[in-house]
Parts: C-alpha cells; sequence; structure tokens
C-alpha cells in the first residue's frame, strides 16, 4: 500500500497553555487517490536537524478521513509555547498493516502554530478577520520563490514600505509609504555611464518605482518605469524611457530619453535629450529642444530654444524665442528675440534685447525690450537673415509673391485695406528713412501722393530698353522719348496731318458723373478715326497728342510758307512793272 499527506498544516486550538491540544489537518492519498476510511497516525517531534527525538511517539487510532481530508487533535504532552523549531515526522497504517513514513519530516514550528499564522497551501476554511498572515514583532515579511526573495514588506506604524522585484531594490528603511512594485536587477550595471547599480530605490516618503531597472524616486514623486530614471523632487513623475530625470518640483517627463524637467511644474512629454528648465515650462517632444523661459514652450522639432517668459516655439529646427511672450510657429533658424513678437519660416528675427539673458540669436536692438510687437516671415529663397528694423513692425520676405483672398499670386491678386481713421494711407520707406506715402481720403476718393522734399521726380515709370517716364513734383509728366527707345521710323506728311486736324471735331463736353466742370477737346474714337494711331479708342494718348500738335504746326509752317512764297512772287512782279 502506498500512502503519501499531500498537505499538512498545523491549527492551534483555543488554548496556548502547557500540553494545550493542536488541531492536526492534512491531505492523504492512498495508492494516488484521495483515502476514505479510518486510518491510524503516529506523529513524532525530532529536533530541527531530525537526528533525535523530542518527544514520545503520539498514536491516534481510526482518524477518519473523508475524500482526501482529515483533521484531528494532537497532544504532545509538553508546553511548545517557548519551543525552538523542530520537525515532524507522520506515519501511518491502516488495518494493522504496520506504520509507513510519510517521506521526510517536516519543518514545524510551534510558535508559529500557536500564533495562527500556519495556512494550508490548497486554502483554508472557517477563517475570521483576526486571522492574517505575517509577522508579529518588528520585523519585515518576506515571500520567496526558488529560495530567493521576491516581495518584501517593511513595517511602518502608519504606512509600510513595498518592495517587490530584485532583492537588490532598496526603500530608505526611516521613511514610509514608499513602493517599488518590481523591476531592478542584481550583479548588473546600467545607466550612461554604466557604473551605477541596476537596482530600482525609493529614497523618501511615499515615493513609488513601478518597474524597470536603474530607477530612482524621491519624496512623493514616481517613476512609471524604464531604465536609470531619476524623479528627485516632490510630486516628479517619470513615465518611463531611459536615462530621464524630472528634478523639478511637480515636473513630469513622459518618456523618450535623456530628457529633464528640471523646472517646477515643468513637463517634458517625450523625445530625446530635450530640456525644460523654466517654472511651468514645456517641451512636448522632439530632439535636443529647451524651453527655459518661465511659462515657455517647445511643440517639437530639434535644436529650439524657447528662453523667453511665455515664449513659444511650435516646431522646426534651431529656432530660439528669447523675448517675454514671443512666438516661433516653426520652420528653421528663426529667432523671436523682441518681447511679444512672432516669427516663422527660415531665418526670420526680430532682434534681441539688451538685458542679461535676452541671448545672441539675432542683432541687439539696443533697448531693453528689442524689437517688441514686430510680425516677420521669411521665406526659404534665401539663406540670408531677414532682420526687423524696429518694434511693432510686419514684414514678410516672399520670393513667390503675396496674395489675399487667392491662392493664384500669379492669376490675380485681392486685397483690401481698411483705415483705422477717415483716411487710408500707405507708407513706403526705405531703409535710410525715405519715405512716400499714398492716402485715399475720405471725402473725395482722391489719392494722394507725398514725396519727400527736393527736386526728385515724384512718381517715375522704369521699363527696361524703353526708358523712364516721370511725373515731376510740380507735375509735369515727362516721357520716354529716346530714338534708342523707338524702331520702324516713317516719316508724315504734316499738310496731311494738319488737314485731319482741321476735320477733327473739337468740342466742349462734361465727364459722366463728374462735378469738375467743363472740358474741351476730341473724343477717342474721332481721334482714332482720324490718325489711326495705338490704343482701343477709348482713350487718348499725351503722346500721340503731343505729336499730331507739332506735326500739324509743322503742316501749317509748310503752308504758310509756300503761300508766302507766292505772295513774294506776286509782289515781285508787281514792283518790277511798276518801274
Amino acid at each position: 500500500m502506498k500512502r503519501t499527506i499531500l498537505t499538512l498544516a498545523l491549527l492551534a486550538a483555543t488554548s496556548a497553555l502547557h500540553a494545550a491540544p493542536w488541531t492536526y489537518k492534512g491531505t492523504l492519498s492512498d495508492a494516488g487517490k484521495p483515502a476514505n476510511g479510518p486510518y491510524d497516525l503516529r506523529i513524532t517531534l525530532l529536533n530541527e536537524a531530525k537526528s533525535a527525538s523530542v518527544s514520545t511517539p503520539v498514536t491516534l487510532y481510526s482518524v477518519n478521513v473523508v475524500d482526501g481530508s482529515f483533521a484531528v487533535d494532537v497532544d504532545f504532552g509538553i508546553d511548545l509555547t517557548s519551543a525552538p523549531v523542530m520537525a515532524l515526522k507522520t506515519e501511518v497504517q491502516q488495518g494493522g498493516s504496520g506504520f509507513v513514513s510519510l517521506g521526510e519530516a517536516t519543518r514545524f514550528d510551534a510558535k508559529a502554530a500557536l500564533g495562527s499564522v500556519c495556512w494550508d497551501t490548497a486554502g483554508n476554511a472557517g477563517t475570521t478577520v483576526s486571522d492574517f498572515l505575517g509577522t508579529t514583532d518588528n520585523q519585515p515579511l518576506q515571500l520567496r520563490a526558488n529560495n530567493t526573495p521576491v516581495l518584501r514588506i517593511f513595517p511602518r506604524p502608519d504606512a509600510p514600505n513595498f518592495v517587490a522585484g530584485s532583492p537588490a531594490n532598496t526603500v530608505n528603511s526611516a521613511q514610509r509609504g514608499q513602493v517599488i512594485a518590481g523591476g531592478g536587477a542584481a550583479g548588473n550595471t546600467c545607466g550612461p555611464t554604466l557604473t551605477s547599480s541596476c537596482a530600482n530605490r525609493a529614497l523618501d516618503d511615499y515615493a513609488t518605482v513601478s518597474g524597470g531597472f536603474g530607477n530612482t524616486a524621491s519624496f512623493r514623486s514616481t517613476v512609471g518605469g524604464g531604465r536609470s530614471n531619476t524623479a528627485s523632487e516632490a510630486q516628479s513623475t517619470v513615465g518611463g524611457g531611459e536615462f530621464n530625470t524630472a528634478s523639478g518640483a511637480d515636473s513630469t517627463v513622459g518618456g523618450g530619453q535623456g530628457n529633464t524637467a528640471s523646472g517646477a511644474d515643468s513637463t517634458v512629454g517625450g523625445g530625446r535629450s530635450n530640456t525644460a528648465s523654466g517654472t511651468e515650462s514645456t517641451v512636448g517632444g522632439g530632439r535636443s529642444n529647451t524651453a527655459s523661459g518661465a511659462e515657455s514652450t517647445v511643440g517639437g522639432g530639434e535644436s529650439n530654444t524657447a528662453s523667453g517668459a511665455s515664449s513659444m516655439i511650435a516646431g522646426g529646427e534651431d529656432n530660439t524665442a528669447s523675448g517675454i511672450r514671443s512666438v516661433v510657429s516653426g520652420g528653421r533658424d528663426n529667432c523671436a528675440g523682441g518681447n511679444n513678437s512672432w516669427v516663422g519660416g527660415q531665418r526670420a528675427k526680430t532682434r534681441v534685447g539688451n538685458e542679461v539673458g535676452d541671448g545672441t540669436c539675432a542683432p541687439i536692438s539696443f533697448d531693453a525690450t528689442g524689437d517688441e510687437g514686430s510680425f516677420v516671415w521669411a521665406d526659404q529663397s534665401s539663406l540670408a537673415d531677414f532682420i526687423s528694423t524696429g518694434p511693432n513692425q510686419f514684414i514678410v520676405r516672399a520670393a513667390g509673391g503675396v496674395g489675399i483672398n487667392t491662392a493664384d499670386v500669379q492669376g490675380g491678386i485681392e486685397l483690401a485695406i481698411q483705415a483705422l481713421d477717415s483716411n487710408a494711407t500707405l507708407h513706403l520707406r526705405s531703409a535710410s528713412g525715405n519715405q512716400i506715402s499714398f492716402t485715399a481720403l475720405e471725402g473725395t476718393g482722391t489719392l494722394s501722393l507725398r514725396t519727400p522734399s527736393g527736386n526728385s521726380p515724384r512718381i517715375e515709370v522704369l521699363t527696361i530698353g524703353s526708358g523712364t517716364a516721370s511725373l515731376s513734383a510740380g507735375g509735369t509728366w515727362t516721357n520716354a522719348s529716346s530714338r534708342s527707345y523707338k524702331e520702324n521710323f516713317t516719316a508724315v506728311n504734316g499738310l496731311d496731318v494738319l488737314s485731319r486736324l482741321v476735320a477733327l471735331p473739337i468740342m466742349t463736353w462734361d465727364y459722366i458723373g463728374s462735378s469738375e466742370g467743363l472740358h474741351m477737346g476730341p473724343v477717342a474714337e474721332d481721334f482714332k478715326a482720324s490718325f489711326g494711331l495705338a490704343g482701343d479708342g477709348k482713350s487718348i494718348s499725351t503722346v500721340d497728342a503731343d505729336g499730331i500738335a507739332l506735326a500739324a504746326i509743322q503742316g501749317l509752317n509748310a503752308k504758310l510758307e509756300s503761300e508766302n512764297a507766292a505772295l513774294r512772287a506776286r509782289l515781285d512782279a508787281l514792283e518790277a512793272r511798276s518801274q
């Protein structure tokens, strides 16, 4: 007959006095099946080394076993309340067949049994709220797997410390409420310099490390996992990743690699080698970005720096926002140096102020606020910097053209400018300060042109290969008329031009809807019909009107010369007859 006890458990009875009975519970198999019926048990206490008996064997006859389970009171006749750890030898027989030992003697801690801490590995029934697993003295509770510690609970009167995972994981025994949920490693190295321990560490009150390895959490801080991350300030958090540091109060690093949130309430969402060092600053992600100004933001990209208070960079590369409340929308090599300035595109810059920390990403404006309030946009048509020259400017570099209310710059631009006062004025100012102003007068709709004083023309029209036409400050219009600008020359007959001009109707008239008064001259249709010159028959060119007048004068002169010659001949003939 083959018999084995699969599970043994000792439960204390209601008394822990000398020779107190014990309830011995276990399960018994007979020939590989749950035993049923009466069995005899013989139980002997041995020393811990299992080399000698400590008590006289106790034989229990006709112990009823039902479906492999039994429970029986045992009285060894000795005081076990202060007994050392011993071993329990169990033998069994059925029907006088002879006692058979059930394997090796098992460890028996009488004091633990008296403390009701022995639990059946197959589960227990009849427990109460006073039953528990744990220690009754000031010692940590430890669970092992494969004889290796996997869970340690360190006692504290208020909030115990909980350490799971690698045996190398540690908490500060002088602090409370610390949790290491798992992870860690022993005997290895990790970290950016490959010298620090791979164990996880909780260093202060209520610090938490959820997992990973080589992670460290300080006072009320949290590391979610990953590798070699550090949350070193109160309420700081590193979600994961590797080599990340949250060292500012209430700071957060979501993940990534080599990121640092060192400013109070600062955040790095992820990415790599990003730094949020300003109070309430944020780097969303990307690589090698820095938000060092208070309440500054870098959305992402690479190698961007927001160093001004409340400044923002949406993304791009190598951008800097150093002015207070300045913005870089994106692009590359941009600098928002002035307070409340906005730049975007490529190499667009507003000049920085001259205060400490204003940076050197653009020239200095030689005042405290830089070129504040300026908007600068630069396209990528040039590698040259496009820099503001003063505060409150709106300047744009766009080699492909500027369109408003249309996407087709070449096909036509719809542009509207609404004045803030009664008149709408457009100022064109050169770098040296010379200014030309166009003003649409509210009352009359007149377009007024104002230019700098001097003898320079008010308006010039330059055409490549065709010279320059200009309007003087006094109102004189000068046409381009060099022979080098003209071709296809044909002589005209002044007398013919004169006769056509004499036949051309000349009238007085008013422009329809105009109150400017009476005018005199031909209409374009008659002018076109008489001379056939360039134009659409709806307008008359001043150069053509001048040319016809000059040709007619020449024709009139020729006519007068001819008539004068005839008169002189007649006069000469009369004088000759009178002599």
